[in-house]
This record gives C-alpha cells, sequence and structure tokens, in this order.
C-alpha cells in the first residue's frame, strides 16, 4: 500500500513539476517563434528588395520617371 501511495506521489509530483516549468517555459517559446516569424518574414523582404530583377525594375521605373520630367 505504502509503494503503491509513493509511486502516485512521485508521478503526481513529476506532474506539477512538469506543469510549473511547461507555465514558465510555453510563453517564452511563443514569444521565440514571433520573433522567428518576424525574423523571416525581414529576411524575404530583403531577398526580395536586393534582387536583381526588382533591381531591374527600379531602373527602369527611375528611367521612366527621368524621361517624362525633361
Amino acid at each position: 500500500m505504502i509503494t503503491l501511495f509513493c509511486i502516485l506521489f512521485v508521478i503526481l509530483t513529476l506532474y506539477l513539476v512538469l506543469s510549473l516549468v511547461g507555465i514558465v517555459i510555453l510563453p517564452i517559446v511563443g514569444i521565440v517563434m514571433v520573433i522567428a516569424f518576424v525574423v523571416a518574414v525581414i529576411g524575404i523582404i530583403f531577398k526580395i528588395v536586393f534582387s536583381l530583377p526588382f533591381l531591374i525594375l527600379v531602373i527602369i521605373l527611375a528611367l521612366l520617371y527621368m524621361s517624362r520630367n525633361k
């Protein structure tokens, strides 16, 4: 009977400790995931902005803008 009680007590203690760790860790993981998502979006934006086709488009638009102002 004492062995069964000890096993249940150990399981409940581990469950409580892991629950407290989860309450502390999960918001940190959520914040890290949001930061990773923002960094990925910024990386995609930089990849588009500094790509060769976008640079060619900017040059064409600049030439059109300068030719209209003359």
